[in-house]
């Protein structure tokens, strides 16, 4: 799949606030590293640099891959992860339950 395909796959993110489900995200991976500011930039042939603000805090992800949902996926995750609250991520036929501690 290229890029600009990968881009348009639908996502769907939810977290919980006080123990209650809320949907925080609903569109596509080129729509949600837009709003949150995530940027993936390629180094050379299949190695891409992932960078991101969360907080006072900046992040580089530097990374091999030759499956751009797994990119945005890593991206996605991590930044998700970054933030902590108790979250479900569900992408292309994939599921995510980051930040569950039970």
């Amino acid at each position: 799949m290229e890029f600009k395909d990968a881009e348009q796959e639908k996502i769907t993110i939810y977290w919980w606030n006080f123990g209650n489900k809320t949907l925080d995200f609903k569109g596509t991976y080129k729509d949600f590293l837009l709003k949150k500011g995530i940027k993936i930039s390629k180094i050379k042939d299949s190695y891409y640099k992932i960078t991101y603000s969360a907080g006072n805090s900046k992040f580089v992800i530097k990374s091999y891959v030759t499956d751009f949902i797994d990119l945005f996926d890593i991206a996605i995750k991590s930044y998700l992860t970054y933030l902590g609250d108790k979250t479900k991520f569900e992408a292309y036929n994939r599921t995510y339950l980051l930040n569950w501690n039970d």
